[in-house]
């Protein structure tokens, strides 16, 4: 799976989301959510998960564990999903920069 950038994720939406910069790979490149509100955020983290792996071919997915953690004093939304291919699961990680919000 590859993970996307704002740019593709924007393309991919028709629309500009409101992310600030990042790719979800790790917690120093985490999509940085902006002009959202708390109670918004978790929609547009799904959002962008759904159509990370859509990207990729996985037709659905199941939250299997979110985490919220503070590193350098970043606040950090972790979701670790499974998502099917081909009748495989596979597991990812997305990691969400929520500081600014």
């Amino acid at each position: 799976m590859q993970y996307l950038g704002t740019k593709e994720l924007d393309k991919m939406s028709a629309r500009n989301l409101p992310i600030k910069t990042g790719d979800g790979m790790g917690p120093d490149t985490a999509y940085i959510l902006r002009d959202v509100t708390q109670f918004e955020a978790p929609s547009l983290e799904h959002l962008i998960i759904d159509l990370t792996l859509k990207a990729s071919g996985y037709l659905f997915w199941v939250l299997d564990l979110q985490t919220f953690t503070i590193e350098n004093d970043r606040e950090i939304d972790y979701l670790k999903v499974s998502a099917m291919k081909n009748d495989k699961a596979e597991v990812f990680g997305f990691y969400f920069d929520l500081t600014e919000l």
